[in-house]
C-alpha cells in the first residue's frame, strides 16, 4: 500500500519561494542611486518638453531624454519649455521655461545644485532621503524631509523659496530660518541691507500642477507609499495573502493587510511572489 502524501503547508510554500528567488530580499536596497564604477553620481534627463540644452565644459548640445549628466554640467530651458532630471529613483528636479541650473555636485546620496536663474521644482519622494543643497545667489535651501520645494531666482539679489510639502532650512548671510509646509520665504538684497520675510505660499500655477502630475505618475511606478520601505523592499516582492492560485495580476494590495488582486479563490493561504515593482491599489 502506498503511503499517503502529506499536504504542503503555506509555510513550506513560502520557504520554497524564498529559496527560488535569484536575489535575496536583504540584498535589495530601499532606494537605488545611479553611479558609475568610481561611485560618482550620474543623473539623467528624464523628460524634455520643448527646447533644452546641456553645457558640458565648453561644449553645448541639445538635451534629450535619457542623456547622462555629471557634476559640472549645466541644463537650461528655452521659452515655453520644461525639463525633468532624475538624480536617483527618489529625487527629481524640474525646470520651468527660461531657467538654468548647474549640477555642482552629484554624489550617491549628496546633491548640490545651483539655481542660476528662473524657476525650478525639487521633489524628494518618501524613503528617498539624501543630503540636498539647493543654492540661489543669496540663499541655501536644505530640505529636511521628503516633499516638494519650489525655488525662483528673479535676479542676483532676489530669491523665493516655496515649501509645497515637507520642511526646509534656509541659510542666508543674515540668519537661518526653518520654513514649513505651505510657507514661502522671500529674500531681497538692497544697497544697505537685505529684507527677508516668511509669508503664506501663493496658489499653485501650471508649473506646480505639472510637477505634481509627474510626481504622482513616478510614485505609482515605484510602488506608491510602500516603495523603499522595510516592508516593501527592492525589486522582488514577497507577500502572503488569501487565494487558491499564484498571483498573476497587475496590482498589489497593502503588503500587511491585503487584499492581493489576481487570486482565484479565498479558501487557503497562498504565497505570492512577483518580480518588478508593485503598485498599490
Amino acid at each position: 500500500m502506498r503511503a499517503p502524501m502529506m499536504k504542503p503547508t503555506w509555510l513550506g510554500v513560502a520557504a520554497v519561494a524564498l529559496l527560488a528567488m535569484p536575489v535575496s530580499l536583504s540584498a535589495q536596497p530601499g532606494r537605488r542611486t545611479t553611479s558609475d564604477n568610481s561611485g560618482v553620481g550620474v543623473a539623467r534627463v528624464s523628460m524634455v518638453a520643448g527646447d533644452a540644452s546641456r553645457r558640458h565644459g565648453r561644449d553645448t548640445m541639445s538635451a534629450e531624454s535619457g542623456m547622462p549628466l555629471v557634476s559640472g554640467d549645466s541644463i537650461s530651458t528655452g521659452p515655453a519649455s520644461r525639463a525633468e532630471l532624475k538624480l536617483d529613483d527618489s529625487n527629481y528636479i524640474r525646470l520651468d521655461s527660461s531657467s538654468e541650473i548647474l549640477l555642482k555636485q552629484l554624489g550617491e546620496r549628496a546633491f548640490q545644485i545651483n539655481i542660476v536663474h528662473g524657476s525650478v521644482s525639487y521633489t524628494m519622494m518618501k524613503y528617498g532621503e539624501a543630503d540636498v543643497d539647493l543654492r540661489t545667489p543669496n540663499a541655501n535651501v536644505v530640505p529636511q524631509k521628503d516633499g516638494t520645494y519650489r525655488i525662483e531666482v528673479m535676479g542676483p539679489k532676489e530669491s523665493k523659496i516655496i515649501v509645497r510639502n515637507g520642511e526646509a532650512e534656509v541659510l542666508t548671510p543674515a540668519q537661518n530660518l526653518h520654513v514649513k509646509k505651505g510657507k514661502s520665504f522671500v529674500i531681497r538684497e538692497y544697497e544697505h541691507g537685505a529684507r527677508q520675510e516668511v509669508v503664506s505660499a501663493p496658489d499653485k500655477d501650471t508649473f506646480d500642477e505639472w510637477a505634481q502630475r509627474r510626481d504622482r505618475m513616478l510614485d505609482d511606478r515605484r510602488g506608491g507609499r510602500w516603495a523603499g520601505s522595510p516592508w516593501y523592499p527592492g525589486r522582488v516582492h514577497l507577500g502572503v495573502g488569501w487565494g487558491g492560485y499564484p498571483y498573476w495580476g497587475s496590482y498589489w494590495g497593502d503588503p500587511l493587510w491585503g487584499p492581493y488582486w489576481g487570486g482565484y479563490g479565498f479558501y487557503r493561504p497562498t504565497v505570492i511572489v512577483r518580480g518588478g515593482r508593485g503598485h498599490r491599489r
